[in-house]
């Protein structure tokens, strides 16, 4: 019996030598028509120190068996050069590059490739399909489910600019064969954060607008989270995760996530229904959603990990002729951000993150200067966070958040009424009901079909005292909601619940006069 064991240990041992040999005669990389340059650190193959060689290609192949990673660097100088690299050991090639793409690709050669060899020896497929195949489903999926629930911020303006500058920033492909597809999601979440999901989509709130005032500072976000994306951070932090809970309990966690999150949003929105305005209720749900599966999809990064994502950013911003200080100028807003509002954001999670400032020493002296062009082109989503600070309570916040669009020109009549109900919390004096009446005057002159302008205009006459004048135009109201399309069902729901009250009101000022 022991003699039996022991040839099916052996034959198991055989097999497995077996599969890492293949891994590492099949492994090579198609080349992927690389071109850069690069100078030797020490001499190599019959080449000279400090030699500088131009580069057509290159390939690789994993030989998990020695630890070893054998390049092919295909050169216009010396042909085709096999080097090794043992135990993850860097290549003695300094790489030079002056474009996107370049970057990505020597990015991907020095930090991701040699993991791969590190994942050879744990697991029968190094590159783990498997995984990447789940993690990019549940990411889809959660994805899918923010835009079903009423979760994203509808403005196609921003999000094509969004995708223009991402267009300048992210790899066309990835050296090491990956699939890449950076899509651009933006929710309504007045928290200053942005993330890179598994499969590539990039997850705005729309807080981070009203808190950024640069297009260097969006570049600077949109390429410290593609970082993450490109670096291979998610697998890396799930296979961490699975040292200690199972994959299927992992994902099943999301799933679970997922269903409460529609319930909720569903509720919220059969509840607290307001035509045009954004309700703080599904900012809540948004808020919940993305911060759970965060560990879930391996988006908590470590120290190390959000360092080297800023450290991108950082050249990157370079290369396109950005301000290369814009990281640090995020960071230093978005801690201005949190001392204001005491939120969360992916940015500044005392846990995952490393200290704030301790980045921004690292990145450069902030520049706090303001790009009106840059606040003009985001100002749907700045209405959207002003909006949601207003259903959290913040009143002041969410009036200086709203003034920059009146400043810059861009206000819409939304803007003008959100004013004037948060000077209606704030205020109470005649000036103010006076300042308040002509914002309204403003909305009405920008879209006079807008039913919140006459409920607020009506609330305001009763704070000054006008009670006859406030009649009448309650009486106006209500001709006004009989003549509303109600064929929505959530717009019926609210014009039965705005001429009940109506109604109600007539009955208690008629009393009052």
């Amino acid at each position: 019996m022991q003699h039996n064991v022991y040839i099916i240990f052996s034959m198991r041992k055989i097999f497995t030598l077996y599969v890492l040999l293949l891994m590492s005669l099949n492994l090579f990389a198609q080349d992927s028509g690389v071109y850069m340059t690069a100078k030797t650190t020490k001499k190599v193959a019959g080449i000279p120190e400090n030699t500088m060689l131009s580069i057509s290609g290159i390939s690789y192949r994993l030989d998990p068996i020695y630890s070893t990673l054998v390049w092919k660097i295909h050169t216009a100088e010396y042909g085709t050069l096999t080097l090794e690299s043992v135990n993850n050991k860097q290549l003695p090639l300094v790489f030079y590059v002056d474009d996107i793409q370049g970057y990505w690709d020597r990015l991907i050669i020095k930090e991701v490739i040699p993991g791969y060899l590190n994942a050879a020896k744990l697991y029968t497929d190094p590159y783990q399909y498997e995984l990447r195949s789940q993690l990019e489903s549940e990411a889809l999926q959660f994805v899918t489910w923010i835009r079903d629930n009423g979760m994203e911020l509808n403005d196609p303006y921003l999000q094509s600019y969004v995708y223009s500058l991402v267009a300048k920033i992210a790899p066309k492909y990835l050296f090491d064969a990956r699939t890449t597809n950076v899509n651009v999601v933006i929710i309504q979440d007045p928290s200053p954060s942005a993330s890179c999901y598994p499969n590539g989509t990039l997850v705005i709130n729309s807080g981070l607008f009203s808190t950024i005032h640069s297009e260097d500072e969006l570049v600077a976000v949109l390429s410290h989270e593609i970082a993450h994306y490109v670096l291979d951070h998610h697998v890396r932090n799930i296979n961490e995760i699975e040292k200690n809970r199972r994959r299927s309990e992992i994902f099943a966690g999301i799933a679970t996530l997922a269903t409460a999150v529609v319930e909720g949003v569903a509720a919220a929105n059969g509840n607290n229904y307001m035509p045009g305005l954004a309700t703080s209720a599904v900012a809540m749900m948004s808020s919940a959603a993305v911060a759970s599966v965060c560990e879930d999809l391996g988006m908590e990064y470590n120290h190390e990990q959000e360092y080297q994502a800023d450290r991108v950013a950082f050249e990157i911003l370079s290369i396109l002729g950005y301000k290369q200080e814009a990281m640090a100028t995020v960071l230093s807003r978005i801690e201005q951000d949190f001392d204001v509002y005491k939120g969360a954001s992916m940015y500044i999670s005392s846990e995952t993150h490393p200290s704030i400032n301790s980045r921004i020493s690292r990145l450069g002296v902030p520049n706090l200067d303001r790009d009106v062009k840059f606040e003009q082109i985001v100002s749907f989503a700045v209405s959207n966070a002003a909006m949601l600070r207003y259903g959290q309570g913040r009143f002041v916040q969410s009036l200086s958040i709203i003034e920059q669009n009146i400043k810059n020109g861009v206000a819409t009549d939304k803007d003008y009424v959100l004013k004037a109900k948060c000077l209606l919390a704030l205020e109470n004096s005649q000036a103010a009901i006076n300042e308040i009446l002509s914002l309204l005057e403003i909305a009405k002159h920008l879209d006079s079909t807008n039913l919140d302008i006459y409920k607020t205009e009506i609330l305001a006459i009763l704070r000054g005292g006008q009670m006859d004048a406030a009649i009448a135009k309650l009486t106006d109201y209500l001709s006004m909601l009989s003549e509303v399309d109600t064929m929505n069902s959530l717009t019926m729901l609210f014009v039965e619940q705005e001429i009940d009250w109506s109604k109600d009101m007539l009955i208690k000022l008629n009393a009052l006069r």
